[in-house]
């Protein structure tokens, strides 16, 4: 797989996964189709920095910033919050497994202090 066809599945990974979690909020569909698209192009950028060895605290702050930026001329032209469309796609950035051993590490540390 070239590095151009992984950047892109990773994004229209990152895409459908955003437009479920909007769902959820039950938006206009065309928030709906913003959001994955931003939500695609932020987890692009987080998925090539990571390649090129930036650590994932940063690539995540990068794609983060890019999502929140564009979001802004998005939520002047259709009128709506930009949060309708930032939220949703910075779901699927969030890394799952560092997210749970950082909660176990958590519990654990509570638990020896105790």
């Amino acid at each position: 797989m070239t590095l151009l066809t992984a950047v892109a599945a990773d994004g229209f990974f990152a895409a459908v996964a955003a437009m479920g979690f909007a769902v959820i909020s039950n938006p206009p569909k065309k928030v709906l189709f913003t959001a994955g698209a931003l939500a695609a192009v932020g987890h692009m950028v987080r998925f090539a920095l990571l390649r090129e060895d930036v650590g994932i605290a940063s690539a995540s702050l990068c794609a983060a910033l890019l999502i929140s930026l564009c979001s802004m001329p998005c939520a002047r032209r259709w009128h709506t919050p930009a949060e309708m469309f930032v939220f949703p796609a910075l779901l699927p950035m969030i890394p799952g497994m560092f997210a749970y051993k950082t909660i176990l590490a958590i519990m654990q540390f509570l638990g020896a202090t105790s």
